[in-house]
């Protein structure tokens, strides 16, 4: 149990009579203990909020990493990617509109504590993760929207230029791996320079962009930006600034930061021509935490059931699942805070058994389940009853 149960556990004790100590004996001075009581009220808020903000599910838990030693032909274990065969193309040559088709990942992929099925992207360089296809050719950090931006700058494909997908490996190591090949960035003023870049989504919750040659084909200074976002607040945009000098991570801002870069040149710190020597930025979640522990069930009735389990360590919430046959399951309400130990079910049918299954969740995924199952009290019918069209009525 972490340090926030245990400062709740001591502080129920110690208010269990009101005013009293813990072992029931009455204050020897009621001035004194009403300053005892408040202050050790101010200390346990405080330590509830130092412990929420502590395990809160924040881009600031992903482990971040870049470096310029990364290639396009070789994902961050070392497989072989073969970007000639094998893809999907999603956009062909010379294409700037954005008509982003829902694309299925091939895995289910979790980011900041939500798991994905599905994405979408521009030629632009952005994806957008969920059901609900992409727009724009820049992105703007929004409320409940999960956008991963490995380039946040409008761009076109070349004549031979494409943006496809393949997915490789086998479970539960499969990635997903994006290309924007032979693209003009900021392409108003066409060249035959042209960039390539990849975004990697990994089955283990890590993904990462890898970049070729990047360059400005435009006559002026432009922006861009990277990084990854689930919503539009603190702790929920997470991105390097700087990218043009010391690339640097951080997690307290609630917009995306630009770059500028010069006109008409390479990108400096982005740009490479050699595999070996490619930019990689890269975000690693956390580990997905372990399964809670000792799951019972009280106050049992006809409709209702609460469900009571031990907590673990590291999760952001808990998600309860439930199911008649204990093998579909669907999860019931919203995601509840990290360290809940509890959570009353209504609304259930007179003497049914239900099979329950509780989840941990973080940034990076999900535990095991603890399950369990549990049948309410059976309904009676007492007193005469006379049986019409409408159903049964009293007597």
């Amino acid at each position: 149990m972490n340090f926030y149960n245990s400062l709740n556990c001591s502080s129920r004790t110690r208010f269990k009579n009101g005013i009293g100590n813990s072992d029931g004996s009455p204050p020897i001075s009621t001035s004194k203990v009403t300053k005892v009581s408040w202050l050790v009220m101010i200390l346990m808020f405080l330590s509830l909020t130092v412990s929420q903000q502590t395990w809160a599910q924040s881009t600031a838990n992903y482990t971040p990493s870049t470096s310029t030693t990364g290639s396009l032909v070789l994902d961050k274990d070392g497989n072989a990617i073969d970007m000639s065969t094998g893809t999907t193309q999603l956009y062909g040559g010379l294409v700037d509109t954005f008509t982003a088709t829902v694309t299925n990942i091939g895995f289910n992929f979790t980011m900041m504590g939500t798991t994905y099925s599905q994405f979408s992207c521009n030629p632009d360089g952005q994806i957008r993760l969920g059901a609900t296809a992409i727009s724009s050719h820049t992105q703007t950090a929004a409320a409940s929207t999960a956008f991963l931006i490995a380039n946040n700058a409008d761009g076109k494909t070349d004549t031979t230029g494409k943006v496809h997908y393949k997915v490789q490996g086998t479970a539960p190591n499969r990635v997903l791996i994006i290309e924007w090949k032979d693209v003009w960035i900021y392409w108003n003023t066409t060249t035959t320079t042209f960039s390539t870049y990849q975004a990697r989504i990994y089955e283990n919750g890590t993904f990462e962009y890898v970049y070729g040659r990047m360059f400005n084909n435009n006559s002026s200074t432009q922006t861009t930006a990277i990084g990854f976002a689930s919503s539009n607040t603190a702790g929920t945009i997470g991105q390097y600034t700087t990218l043009n000098t010391t690339p640097t991570y951080g997690s307290a801002a609630t917009s995306f930061t630009t770059t500028t870069y010069a006109a008409s040149s390479d990108m400096a710190n982005l740009n490479s021509t050699a595999d070996g020597s490619r930019r990689v930025f890269r975000f690693t979640p956390p580990a997905a935490p372990a399964a809670p522990t000792a799951l019972n069930f009280t106050a049992v009735t006809g409709s209702t059931t609460t469900l009571n389990w031990t907590d673990t360590t590291g999760e952001t919430g808990y998600q309860i699942y439930r199911s008649l046959d204990g093998v579909s399951y669907t999860q019931v309400g919203a995601t509840l805070a990290a360290n809940t130990v509890t959570s009353a079910q209504t609304g259930l049918s007179f003497g049914t058994t239900y099979y329950w299954r509780v989840v941990a969740v973080n940034e990076g995924g999900a535990s095991s389940g603890l399950d369990g199952s549990q049948a309410t009290v059976a309904g009676t019918l007492s007193g005469v009853k006379t049986v019409g069209t409408s159903g049964i009525i009293p007597t």
